[in-house]
């Protein structure tokens, strides 16, 4: 069946190409098919004769192209004269910054031998310049330490808003858990008060966990 049809076609253009040569006229032929079927009919076309020679020598001229449209989604525009409203993007509420806080307290090393020292640091925010004096202490064995922001006295960096102590641990101190409770003080020497969430009113501070160990063997 392709065969006759590849014969029909080849004939009709044969025809064609005769027209053209004795009357000089163009004479348009669509063929349709799939890829197959239109390079059989090329081939039968080349053993008969055209299609091989040069621009000027071969009247047999081949335009190929697809009838195939890709779908275009519709788009509906708003009418000349009318905006767009925009959507805004919510920006998420940002919680209140306090006015005075010790933040992310540590203690280095967090587990030290007695007779050492750890190093006590926290970071200050106070919006009012209220606080004058951070003192780091260990209850239970008396001992206690400022905190600077001066580079000195254990400060690693001036004024960076990192307050610093060395906290020397006495060498009799028994093997525990432990508790070092940083307060804030104002330059008069009275506690700087805050509120805590649940509204109760107490001194600024905070508390770091230390875990002591025995001395080293002599």
């Amino acid at each position: 069946m392709k065969n006759m049809r590849w014969t029909g076609c080849a004939v009709l253009l044969t025809a064609a190409l005769a027209a053209m040569a004795v009357a000089d006229v163009q004479v348009s032929i669509t063929l349709t098919g799939d890829l197959d079927e239109l390079l059989g009919i090329l081939q039968q076309l080349r053993r008969m004769g055209y299609g091989g020679g040069g621009y000027d020598e071969d009247p047999l001229r081949l335009r190929v192209h697809s009838t195939h449209q890709a779908q275009q989604e519709s788009v509906m525009l708003p009418p000349e004269n009318e905006t767009v409203p925009v959507e805004e993007e919510a920006v998420p509420e940002l919680p209140p910054q306090p006015v005075m806080a010790l933040n992310t307290p540590a203690i280095e090393p967090a587990s030290a031998a007695a007779g050492s020292a750890v190093r006590v640091t926290v970071q200050v925010i106070d919006m009012e310049n209220a606080i004058d004096t951070l003192s780091a202490i260990l209850n239970a064995a008396n001992v206690t330490a400022d905190l600077f922001d001066n580079g000195q006295n254990g400060d690693i960096a001036a004024g960076d808003g990192i307050w610093s102590a060395m906290l020397a641990l006495p060498p009799d101190l028994p093997a525990g858990q432990y508790e070092v409770k940083i307060l804030a003080y104002d330059a008069n020497g009275a506690p700087i008060l805050t509120l805590t969430p649940d509204q109760r009113v107490t001194q600024l501070s905070a508390v770091l966990p230390l875990a002591v160990t025995p001395p080293p063997a002599p």
